[in-house]
């Protein structure tokens, strides 16, 4: 297996972009399940459910961030190891939540927080082993 490129201003950029459509796909996801107006979905009203998603054009512009995502993701893969890229990722678990209280008014308790700083902490750990070795 050959060893990708060091990690550069490009893929990093596309990292970046990809984190922010996620983080948009997302926010559409969600708020085309709650426009369903079915908050429990069972077996009986699934089908109800999903014919609702599938009529909404905020759930398909969240599939086509999605398609997208893809694209840029196999760019990043072909010049970034897996191991650097995906930890870079991180950014998400900021940006949703933000995002979820900006614009879903939603509550996100200190504890929350907390899990989610540990888990960025984590990650750019991960990421910094990345950096290029000084020999």
């Amino acid at each position: 297996m050959r060893h990708s490129q060091p990690l550069t201003l490009r893929p990093f950029s596309l990292i970046v972009i990809i984190q922010g459509l996620e983080s948009i796909a997302e926010l559409c996801f969600k708020s085309a399940t709650t426009r369903t107006g079915i908050s429990n979905v069972t077996l009986a009203n699934f089908w109800l459910f999903t014919s609702r998603l599938a009529e909404s054009g905020t759930l398909w512009f969240g599939v086509g961030c999605f398609l997208l995502i893809f694209c840029l993701w196999m760019m990043v893969l072909a010049k970034v190891d897996l191991s650097v890229a995906f930890p870079l990722g991180n950014i998400t678990y900021i940006l949703i939540p933000f995002l979820a209280i900006l614009i879903l008014h939603e509550h996100v308790p200190p504890i929350r927080w907390l899990g989610i700083l540990l888990v960025v902490i984590g990650g750019s750990f991960v990421s910094a082993s990345a950096a290029p070795s000084k020999k």
